[in-house]
């Protein structure tokens, strides 16, 4: 029969709530007898003043382990347990370990576990059992490989928006001006060599360093 019960210590005057469920006997021939909770905190301090400094009580018991640990989140929610320390000894609530404040918060890991834990990691390699077991487990996925979402109407109509007003006043306010030289010996005097290049199908890179694309010239850089 699962069970939460609550315990007291006479000598701090602190309490701490809790759940067990692993018990083999009745509640009251479990508490206190064969089980003294699994709080290290609890245990520091019947080592410290003794299982008489304490008293205890049976609060509730339940039929199934999941109701019991429900009903012990629900109880130290509700007393708000992690912002009383100077009344409780609870320093998480349920499974779930939800500090509030993390005993770890704050501190590093040193130089020596790292290298003990790189040191232990060198040459491993997974088993083929492990190798098949992911490839099995990967089977009928279609990979993503970095692919691009689907663009939709949306994005696309941005795109057309972004692109004229590019070309309206991006364009007017940093694209070069040069004089050009058709295949028909006829001069132009254009702005956006990249534009225009692409529009009469040469290159735009290959007139800037060679003065000449397809039959076009570069006369002038205006």
């Amino acid at each position: 029969m699962c069970y939460t019960y609550l315990i007291k210590c006479t000598i701090n005057n602190k309490y701490y709530y809790g759940v067990r469920w692993a018990n083999k006997v009745s509640p009251s021939q479990d508490l206190w007898i064969k089980y003294f909770t699994s709080s290290k905190v609890i245990k520091k301090l019947i080592n410290q003043y003794g299982k008489d400094a304490f008293i205890f009580e049976i609060r509730k018991t339940f039929s199934t382990k999941q109701e019991a640990i429900a009903w012990e989140e629900t109880v130290l929610r509700r007393l708000k347990v992690l912002k009383s320390s100077n009344t409780w000894l609870n320093k998480c609530i349920s499974k779930a370990i939800r500090y509030d404040i993390h005993p770890k918060k704050g501190t590093t890991t040193s130089d020596e576990i790292k290298t003990k834990i790189s040191s232990s990691l060198k040459g491993y390699k997974h088993s083929d059992k492990t190798k098949a077991l992911w490839s099995l487990q990967r089977k009928g996925r279609k990979m993503n490989c970095g692919a691009r979402p689907h663009v939709t109407l949306q994005n696309k109509a941005r795109s057309v928006e972004q692109k004229k007003k590019f070309q309206d006043g991006c364009v007017k306010a940093h694209a070069k001006t040069y004089k050009l030289l058709s295949p028909d010996k006829k001069e132009y005097t254009i702005t956006n060599l990249t534009d225009f290049s692409r529009n009469n199908k040469f290159d735009a890179s290959s007139m800037l360093k060679h003065n000449k694309a397809k039959g076009w010239i570069l006369l002038e850089r205006l």
